[in-house]
């Protein structure tokens, strides 16, 4: 451009225009960068999608929370049912040396989940002493949500002559215990039919201790302690 310029340019005019060739390039780039429609478009797309997610994000941790409280497996509670009679004719039973094939003994057992339980399964040995004295069957049952389900257990004591006599003794002073150790088979239906095996080993069973039948139908047990004065 300075080639271009007249020999009789006064020497203010070719500062001019050196000047204008100097910022003509800055120019030229700011108007690129600050492009304003553009900008404004993009700058406000990413923040629509930031929000989007921090509000998903938000909504999901809110959500899972909620569903952990609510679901959260918590352990059911259960009463042995059975009264004086039960256990009276389970030990005259073993006093005369007479006993049935079985005796059922009646389980309350109390849900507090918001799934249903399917009762698959389940079985057991008693144990006195470190003698094995008797066998358990637990009877199929549905185990209803937040509700209280009754389901009879088997029991069936097969002592020899000796050992049936300790046990009987040991009932009427009150002082009759076992050992239990069972295995059931649970499944979920809300979860798909997902099955889990519960194993109990070495379960403390006292026959003549007072138990809790809050969950019972007949809560009142009118011998809390049968046979407690009695002697063989």
């Amino acid at each position: 451009l300075l080639q271009d310029l007249p020999e009789s340019t006064p020497e203010w005019a070719k500062q001019e225009e050196e000047d204008a060739i100097e910022e003509q390039p800055i120019m030229s780039r700011n108007h690129v960068t600050l492009s304003g429609p553009t900008k404004s478009r993009h700058a406000q797309c990413l923040f629509n999608c930031c929000k989007l997610t921090y509000i998903v994000s938000a909504v999901s941790i809110i959500a899972l929370v909620i569903f952990a409280i609510c679901y959260y497996p918590r352990k059911p509670n259960y009463n042995i049912c059975s009264d004086e009679f039960d256990w009276n004719s389970i030990a005259n039973g073993m006093t005369s040396l007479t006993l049935q094939g079985g005796f059922q003994i009646l389980v309350s057992i109390y849900n507090p989940n918001k799934i249903s339980v399917d009762l698959v399964q389940g079985s057991g040995s008693f144990k006195h002493k470190g003698v094995h004295v008797g066998n358990m069957e637990i009877s199929p049952a549905k185990i209803e949500a937040e509700s209280i389900t009754d389901f009879s257990v088997t029991c069936t004591f097969t002592p020899d002559k000796w050992e049936a006599l300790s046990l009987s003794t040991e009932y009427y002073r009150g002082k009759l215990q076992f050992l239990l150790d069972t295995s059931i088979t649970v499944s979920f239906p809300e979860l798909y039919g997902y099955t889990y095996n519960v194993k109990l080993a070495n379960k403390l069973i006292n026959v003549n201790e007072v138990s809790d039948r809050s969950l019972c139908a007949c809560p009142q047990w009118s011998d809390v302690k049968p046979g407690l004065n009695q002697e063989l």
